[in-house]
């Protein structure tokens, strides 16, 4: 708001203003005028048709011209505002001291100041958040909000809440700064820095003052403070014919700085720069109590004193000034000791209590053995490190095996090896305590009978003494095997497997007919090329398998009548390989197999006992399904057959499988399955003359190229084809008993 305060009047109230060490607006010293204005005196007022009130104004708001007579009744028409609460006018006309009614506010009823989130009534009004601020609110759903703020040229105004100038003399300034404007008339920086109240000047404006006509001539006069007849305001006397003081906002010789007020808070107190030691509470000093004395309740620096200010205080111990814990004064300005529960130099541990026998003793040290406090983990602690008194330097009770001969004991090996030097019993070895001591001992058996199998000198009684022991049945004192008492002098026996005098032979056992009866003497046996007893054949010879006759005197018959239907023309069928391991059974095999012939010009074969093979027995239907149905009798050795039965035997946890033959009418297969090592070869790299094909049957010739391959691999004496797979064979190599077997007799 601009506003102008014309005559002698305003220079009074100025000076009362300036005398109260104040900074209003002038606008704001008409109150006073209601106080102190001279009886009949009128005061003008000019404010603009239109806009809001401003701080401290009585005036203001869509007033038009307002004025205020000498008995205090105000005239004119318009609204008037004015900050906060109180008696300030609403509307209307009014008179005395408090015209109109009811409480006014800025802005016809609107707060000066908000902030944001406090509630709010009228959408789309905009507030200032502060005097002399760039930022404002607008009102949205009931709220104050930050909206868009002023620029820098540019302040909140409280009394529309709306950005306005700042009037390039009060830029940098604060509200009340005083300057000469360029008509000569004192202008003042009124509300928000974006307001300029000027006053009428009858004299002449200097440095923001109007210098009333008779000051600076030299002699004072009412209502001159002094006049020292020059225009200098850094003198004992101002410009202005006031006499110069703290807190006229001119800095006068003496002092470091006037800004204008009384407040001691603000970095200027009392005419002096603000300092930690003026009595006065700055910002960022905590106290201020203006001495040098930095043990009191304030140190130097203005801050409340406290542990680790490097102050010592009273209460305090010591004050290093840092927050390292474990060095000469801790956090909490102690001196250290050991129970503080703060590891210190020289400290192992520290557990702040009293207790001498936890983890940490009272000496701050961690216990041990020996130390002559007693842990719950020792024994016993005697403090020393003797091993030979009540407790052993390991903190232990003494006892037989602690490696410390204590009293009553004759030695202490530490250790319970009884026949070591140092029985358990911590005793010195002899003979007759019950404990072989070797090598001087050969036996100890803890008695004084020399009759028994340890003689009392610890040496046992031996077979060959000539002295029949407990155990013995004869002791002829010789080392003769074959008379009648024998070297473990026991009595000589038919069946002992020792031909002794009188005995033609002794086979280790009293079975008759197996060449030595049972009163150890010659008798018919296998292979004494007389057929004897069960003997199916006997030809006198170790042959086991390239004759007719076993070793075990049992004939082995030609393929054709262990199945009469095997014939040369299918050899490698499952009729022929039945005939096989029928063969085979004379040996004590279970499966037999055909792998080829010894000499092509002869009806002999090669048949392979097999070792490690299992015997399955499979379903027909079952094979047919691993075939896909195709698996008739006569075509087992087809190549889709043979994969089928591997595929089989894989179900039951094998690696490979091949058919051995057919049972209970033919519904049933034999199969032999194991465990092996699966090898393949291109088919055209069998060998010996080999083909296979799909819809053929696998040949001899194949078998035994297979079997070949797997004696020149030393991989085994035979070999099966268990599978094929496109133009590769699958095969194993097997171990087992080869013989050669006739096919016809």
């Amino acid at each position: 708001m601009n506003g102008r305060l014309a005559g002698n009047e305003g220079r009074n109230w100025e000076r009362i203003r300036m005398r109260l060490g104040v900074t209003l607006p002038l606008v704001g010293l008409l109150a006073l005028n209601q106080c102190g204005a001279p009886e009949g005196k009128r005061i003008a007022v000019e404010t603009p048709g239109s806009g809001t009130g401003s701080t401290g104004a009585l005036l203001g708001g869509n007033g038009g011209q307002g004025s205020l007579d000498g008995s205090g009744n105000r005239t004119g028409q318009g609204s008037t505002s004015s900050m906060g609460s109180g008696n300030a006018p609403g509307s209307g006309n009014g008179s005395g001291n408090a015209p109109g009614s009811g409480n006014g506010t800025i802005g016809g009823g609107q707060p000066p100041l908000a902030r944001p989130g406090e509630a709010c009534s009228v959408t789309g009004q905009n507030a200032c958040v502060g005097p002399s601020q760039k930022q404002r609110l607008v009102c949205v759903d009931g709220a104050w909000e930050p909206d868009t703020a002023c620029s820098s040229a540019e302040n909140c105004d409280q009394s529309s809440g709306e950005c306005l100038s700042i009037p390039a003399d009060c830029a940098g300034r604060s509200v009340g700064f005083r300057f000469c404007d360029a008509d000569g008339q004192v202008g003042v920086c009124g509300l928000d820095l974006v307001r300029v109240e000027t006053e009428d000047c009858d004299g002449a404006c200097t440095n923001g003052r109007c210098k009333p006509l008779g000051c600076g001539d030299g002699v004072e006069t009412p209502p001159e403070e002094c006049d020292d007849g020059n225009t200098s305001d850094t003198d004992d006397c101002t410009s202005e014919c006031l006499a110069a003081g703290c807190g006229d906002g001119i800095l006068q010789a003496g002092e470091e700085c006037d800004d204008g007020n009384t407040l001691n808070t603000d970095g200027c107190a009392e005419c002096q720069m603000a300092r930690c030691g003026d009595t006065f509470v700055q910002p960022g000093e905590a106290c201020d109590d203006g001495n040098t004395v930095d043990a009191d309740g304030c140190t130097n620096k203005c801050q409340m004193p406290g542990c680790g200010d490097n102050i010592l205080q009273t209460g305090e111990e010591c004050d290093d000034g840092n927050t390292l814990d474990n060095d000469t004064c801790s956090n909490a300005c102690k001196r250290p000791k050991c129970g503080d529960r703060i590891i210190q130099m020289g400290e192992a541990c520290d557990d702040g209590n009293t207790v001498n026998d936890d983890a940490c003793s009272n000496l701050c040290t961690v216990p041990g053995c020996p130390d002559d406090i007693k842990q719950a983990s020792e024994e016993c602690d005697d403090g020393n490190m003797n091993s030979t008194d009540g407790c052993t330097a390991a903190c232990k009770l003494p006892k037989c095996g602690d490696s410390f001969i204590q009293d009553g004991e004759d030695c202490d090996d530490g250790n319970k090896v009884d026949d070591d030097g140092c029985t358990n019993l911590c005793k010195r070895p002899k003979c007759g305590d019950n404990i072989t001591q070797r090598p001087m001992e050969e036996c100890d058996d803890g008695n004084s009978n020399d009759l028994d199998a340890c003689s009392n000198s610890c040496k046992p009684k031996r077979c060959g003494d000539n002295i029949t022991q407990e155990g013995e049945t004869c002791d002829d004192g010789n080392q003769n095997n074959t008379d009648a008492c024998k070297n473990d002098c026991q009595k000589a026996t038919c069946g002992d497997s020792l031909k002794s005098d009188g005995e033609a032979c002794d086979d280790g056992n009293q079975n008759d007919g197996d060449g030595c009866s049972s009163e150890c003497q010659p008798e018919a046996r296998c292979g004494d090329g007389v057929k004897n007893g069960s003997d199916e054949c006997d030809d006198g010879n170790t042959n086991n398998a390239e004759d007719a006759c076993t070793n075990q005197c049992k004939e082995l018959k030609p393929l054709n009548e262990l199945n009469p239907s095997c014939s040369e023309s299918n050899i490698t069928f499952t009729l022929c390989m039945t005939a096989a391991t029928n063969w085979c059974k004379a040996f004590g095999n279970n499966i037999g197999v055909i792998t080829g012939k010894p000499n092509s010009n002869q009806d002999r074969y090669d048949v392979a006992c097999l070792e490690n093979v299992q015997k399955k027995t499979f379903t027909v239907e079952a094979a047919f399904s691993k075939s896909g149905g195709d698996c008739p009798g006569g075509q087992q050795q087809f190549p889709k057959c043979v994969n089928a039965v591997t595929e089989k035997c894989k179900d039951d946890g094998f690696t490979f499988g091949f058919y051995t033959g057919l049972t209970n009418n033919d519904t049933q297969l034999q199969a032999a399955c194991g465990h092996a090592r699966e090898a393949s070869v291109e088919a055209g790299s069998i060998g010996n003359g080999c083909t296979i094909s799909e819809g053929s049957k696998i040949e001899l010739a194949c078998t035994a190229a297979i079997a070949k391959r797997c004696r020149d691999a030393g991989d085994g004496k035979t070999g099966m084809i268990v599978g094929v797979d496109g133009t590769k064979v699958n095969y194993v190599c097997l171990t087992g008993t080869i013989g050669v077997a006739e096919f016809d007799r």
